[in-house]
């Protein structure tokens, strides 16, 4: 599947600058029939929209994981580089 999405990035708890929350929104396409009902707003050529909530924490400048909860039936573990 491939998801095309816009975000937001907060970071709510000022004692640990490192934690932080996020949730993107946008088009994702790849869930056709017969799993086109696991995405809501999904139709059957496989295109929908979703949203996707996330925690995370920043190890350091450039390393961070989250965890991304994608509906009722999966978490994803995400490890991420920043190149800045």
């Amino acid at each position: 599947s491939q998801y095309a999405y816009y975000g937001w990035q907060f970071r709510p708890v000022s004692a640990a600058p490192q934690l932080f929350f996020k949730i993107t929104g946008g088009v994702i396409h790849g869930y056709k029939y017969p799993y086109h009902k696991k995405i809501p707003l999904n139709n059957k050529n496989g295109w929908g929209l979703t949203a996707i909530p996330a925690m995370g924490w920043n190890f350091d400048d450039h390393w961070g994981a989250q965890l991304n909860l994608l509906g009722k039936s999966a978490l994803m573990f995400q490890l991420n580089y920043s190149i800045r």
